[in-house]
This record gives structure tokens, C-alpha cells and sequence, in this order.
């Protein structure tokens, strides 16, 4: 490899794994595989959980949704991962209850709710999902029809036969766990690098060697040596596979997912989670935040495999949204002037068409298709399991870990 430099001779040291991508999937990548004794680069272009990690809903969930199609081992890596952020990060994440309003209808009835927290309870408690003290989150209940008016005065009364109350946790501040994370990921031992922006791969006879990287404030090129390269960069990983395998694998198709902040009261004194009358879509949540309302989340279809800018929601998109809000909650009355922030990100879609969110993470090994040796691409969904995804992929990469 060329001897570039940077910061007292980084690149002379042979790490076992470079990790390229800074969200919340490189940066616990990097934190369980220096757990487990491996020294381990992350190189980050701009600054850690800057993109779509920064503009999540930020609620932890713990799988109960998952219950509707039966998916339990998917329920169980939900509710262990948001237990493990409870666990060691207790500073940073809070318990929020949330409601449910139920109509005697479909899934919306008590009795398929009663067996969902049986079951929920189970599956947590056998697999480790709870612990004592604080950390440990109350057990789902049903609410009375006029438990649930009080909770949530604003709730459509029409055929109400009570609601479901249950807790998830919220990050209270997104990039606090940031700080968190990356401190304990550098005190076992790990090098972090930001505003450097991964280049080329270098291969020598087949095999990742390293990668060649540039400082972006200064433009200084540098070469990093390992015979792994962890890529997780979300929107970015189809165009560095792409550049560094040539492969034609379809590894991101983008949809924009978007939240807003309203300058609105919070219309329950809990989280709600509601769905407008008669319409198919997506669950809504909304949960105070700071004498305001944060809602999500919205889904916009990607222009094929393009990524479209983070921070452009069309208007469109934002009235859409509003206007499903105020149909499933009509006291809100939200209006565009009422909207603070809006926060977004590009997630991985099934198809190029439509905003179906890929349902499990996808770890493609370059090599095992011909490609380069070492060479792994990380696509995922969900904030709430990067602690299980971050096991899974260096378990793949042969790092090993204990997540504890």
C-alpha cells in the first residue's frame, strides 16, 4: 500500500477491520467489534449520526407491532435490543408509554391485545428483554373505554371500546448517544475519524488490503491498511459498491421517511399510536416533546437508485402527512404554519417503486459473489436493532463479540 499519513502514523497500523459509515449501524459495529478485542478504524465523511440517525423518530420499539404477522424471533431481537440501550444507556433513553385507541375491529380489539402482551411478556422475560430497577419497562395493559377518553381526550369516540397502553423507550437526545457511544467505543480502544471520506479500495491479489481515504478540510489523501472493510453507509452503498466491486447488486433502494415537530399540545398525556378511519397506511406515533408534538413517520418513494437529498421533503408530502394526523386525531388541527422542524432520512425500500421498508438487515459478502475478499455491505432499518445487526455482521466478518 502507498505510506500515507494522517495523525501520528494511523496509517502504518494494520487494523483488523476499517468500518466506513458513521451512523448509528458503523458506529456500534465498530464499538462491539473493539469489545471483543480487534482494533478497528471507523471513517466517518462528515460528522458521527450526521444523516438519516440524526433524523429518526427516536423511539426505541420493542417489537409489539411484529405480533401481526407472527414474526416472533423479530419481536424478541427488538425488545433485547431496546433493552440493551435501556441497560447502558440509561442517561440517554427514557421509558414513554403509548396508547392505542381499539375499535372492536380487526387487530384493533382487546382480546388480540390481551394475547399480545401475554406473549410479549413471555418472550421478553425468557429471552433476557427485561431487567430490574429502572430499567425495567411496565407491562402492557388494557384501558377501559373511559380510562382511554381520559388519557386521551381527543380520541374519535365512535365505536371506542377502550385502547392498549404500552412502553417503549425514547432517546431523549440523539446526539448526546452519539457522544456516549463513540467515547466508549474509543475507550475499548477503537480509532474514529471524521470528515474523512472513504475513496478506493485497495486490493491486492483479490483480498482487501485497506482502504485510501481523503480528509475533506484539507484534502490530504491517506491509505489505511486491513484485510476487512465494513461498509454501512446507508444511501451511500449502492454507489460504493458500485466503486469498489463494480457490482451491479440493487443494495439500497431509497425511500424518504420524514417526522415533524408540531407547535402543537400534545393531544394525549402519553404517546398515542393512531391510524386514520377507513384508510390503509402506516401506524402514526406521536408523544410530547417539550410542551410540543413530534409525529412520525411519513414515507416518500424514491427516484430509483438515486439519492435524493436528505433535507428536501416536498410540501406536498408534508400536507399529505398533516392531513392524515388531523384525520386520525381531529383536535390536533395542525396546519403548515404549525410545523417547526422537519426531520428525514433515506431508509432501504423493497422495490423501487413503492415504501415498503426492507424487513430485515442484508449482509452482502463481495466476495462470496465473485467480488473482492473482506469486502462486506451493511443495509438496515431500524435504529432499535443496530446492537443485534452490529453482532451479526462481525460474527459474519469472523471478529466475534458479546454484546453483554
Amino acid at each position: 500500500m502507498a505510506s500515507g499519513r494522517y495523525n501520528q502514523g494511523e496509517a502504518d497500523v494494520m487494523f483488523d477491520a476499517i468500518v466506513v459509515g458513521g451512523g448509528i449501524q458503523g458506529l456500534l459495529i465498530a464499538l462491539e467489534a473493539s469489545r471483543a478485542g480487534h482494533r478497528v478504524l471507523l471513517l466517518e465523511r462528515g460528522r458521527l449520526g450526521g444523516e438519516t440517525s440524526a433524523n429518526w423518530y427516536r423511539i426505541l420499539h420493542g417489537g409489539l407491532r411484529y405480533l401481526q404477522s407472527l414474526d416472533l424471533a423479530r419481536m424478541r431481537s427488538s425488545a433485547q435490543d431496546r433493552q440493551w440501550f435501556l441497560s447502558n444507556y440509561r442517561a440517554h433513553v427514557e421509558p414513554q408509554g403509548f396508547l392505542m385507541p381499539l375499535y372492536g375491529r380487526g387487530l384493533k380489539r382487546g382480546s388480540v391485545f390481551r394475547a399480545a402482551f401475554m406473549v410479549t411478556k413471555l418472550i421478553t422475560q425468557s429471552g433476557g428483554a427485561t431487567t430490574g430497577g429502572d430499567c425495567r419497562l411496565r407491562d402492557g395493559r388494557l384501558l377501559s373505554r373511559g380510562e382511554t377518553i381520559e388519557m386521551f381526550p381527543g380520541v374519535r369516540q365512535e365505536s371506542l371500546t377502550g385502547g392498549a397502553l404500552w412502553h417503549d423507550a425514547v432517546v431523549t437526545d440523539t446526539a448526546r448517544l452519539f457522544e456516549k457511544l463513540a467515547d466508549d467505543a474509543r475507550g475499548l480502544g477503537a480509532k474514529i475519524i471524521e470528515n474523512m471520506e472513504a475513496t478506493e479500495l485497495v486490493v491486492e491479489n483479490g483480498k482487501v488490503a485497506g482502504i485510501s481515504a481523503r480528509d475533506t478540510p484539507t484534502g490530504v489523501l491517506c491509505d489505511f491498511a486491513a484485510p476487512r472493510v465494513i461498509v454501512a453507509c446507508g444511501q451511500e452503498n449502492a454507489r460504493l459498491a458500485e466503486k469498489f466491486d463494480r457490482s451491479r447488486a440493487q443494495l439500497f433502494h431509497p425511500v424518504l421517511a420524514f417526522n415533524v415537530l408540531l407547535e402543537r399540545p400534545a393531544p394525549a398525556r402519553c404517546g398515542i399510536s393512531v391510524s386514520p378511519p377507513g384508510k390503509s397506511g402506516p401506524m402514526l406515533f406521536l408523544y410530547p416533546d417539550g410542551g410540543r408534538t413530534f409525529a412520525g413517520t411519513w414515507y416518500v418513494p424514491g427516484k430509483g437508485n438515486a439519492a435524493t437529498p436528505d433535507d428536501v421533503v416536498p410540501p406536498e408530502a408534508i400536507d399529505a402527512f398533516l392531513c392524515a394526523l388531523n384525520d386520525s386525531v381531529p383536535d390536533l388541527g395542525a396546519r403548515p404554519e404549525h410545523v417547526v422542524e422537519v426531520t428525514s432520512g433515506l431508509l432501504p425500500a423493497r422495490s423501487s417503486q413503492g415504501t415498503d421498508l426492507v424487513h430485515n438487515e442484508i449482509i452482502y459478502d463481495h466476495g462470496a459473489s465473485g467480488g473482492p475478499e473482506g469486502l462486506v455491505t451493511v443495509t438496515a432499518t431500524k435504529f432499535t436493532t443496530a446492537p443485534s445487526v452490529a453482532r451479526k455482521v462481525i460474527k459474519h466478518c469472523g471478529l466475534g463479540a458479546d454484546l453483554g
